[in-house]
């Protein structure tokens, strides 16, 4: 029976439309864990299967998503109870990036990313869901080991601007560096960094692009994609100053 004296209606409205348990918590003093199992038990609300497929007007938040993950992520897949499981990965300073997490999976999916684990400084996000799984196979190149190989899987100009957009702007706050005078995108793919300074390029933003050897001589080279002082003032309102 669920507990007495809490408004588990509006509980439950609050959850579906993407409160998360944390927040509930701390508003109606009580558990995460007594939250979740009381509200899926009156509901049979399926917090992690998605409730809407991805439309053409969702294309900005898609690519806000992949963009994150591309960056940030990682995916796995249970072989004993089949869970698929899709994790992001952020510093507590990332506000932006994490701000940008909730939104896009809650537009795109219709629920939030719940915390994971918290590590040190760091705070793990995880949606168990194998169609957002299959969304990443089916619109970035996932071939292992991801961070050496993730990219779209055509060129940017294909693309909408809208959605090149969003994918930029989920790069540039999960492998992008805005604490220098100089804006610097870093990865070990190849292909994803010629891709973003291609999709800088569609906006009007002229990057200059070097590959850094490191110490360990079996370490990745790291690509470093560099924006001059000028441009990195006009990207960052780009990036923070969302249009949609």
């Amino acid at each position: 029976m669920p507990r007495l004296g809490l408004p588990w209606k509006e509980i439950t409205a609050e959850y579906s439309a993407g409160s998360s348990l944390s927040k509930l918590g701390k508003k109606y003093g009580v558990g995460k864990t007594t939250i979740h199992y009381h509200v899926n038990r009156l509901s049979g609300i399926k917090r992690w299967t998605p409730i809407r497929k991805i439309m053409r007007k969702d294309a900005f938040w898609l690519g806000v998503f992949l963009g994150l993950w591309a960056g940030d992520g990682t995916k796995n897949k249970d072989p004993n109870n089949y869970n698929y499981s899709v994790r992001f990965s952020f510093a507590l300073t990332d506000d932006r990036a994490i701000s940008l997490l909730n939104r896009s999976s809650s537009v795109l999916f219709g629920v939030k990313p719940y915390v994971l684990t918290y590590r040190e400084n760091q705070l793990i996000y995880r949606l168990i869901s194998k169609f957002v799984f299959n969304l990443l196979d089916e619109n970035l190149v996932t071939v292992p080991p991801k961070t050496l190989n993730v990219s779209l899987p055509r060129s940017p100009s294909s693309y909408s601007r809208k959605f090149i957009r969003g994918f930029l702007t989920g790069l540039a706050l999960s492998d992008g560096s805005f604490k220098s005078k100089r804006f610097c995108f870093s990865t070990i793919s190849t292909r994803l960094a010629k891709q973003f300074a291609e999709s800088l390029l569609l906006f009007g933003f002229a990057s200059s692009v070097c590959l850094q050897k490191r110490k360990e001589t079996n370490w990745h080279p790291i690509w470093r994609v560099y924006l001059s002082v000028a441009e990195t003032k006009k990207f960052r309102d780009f990036i923070f100053r969302s249009p949609f």
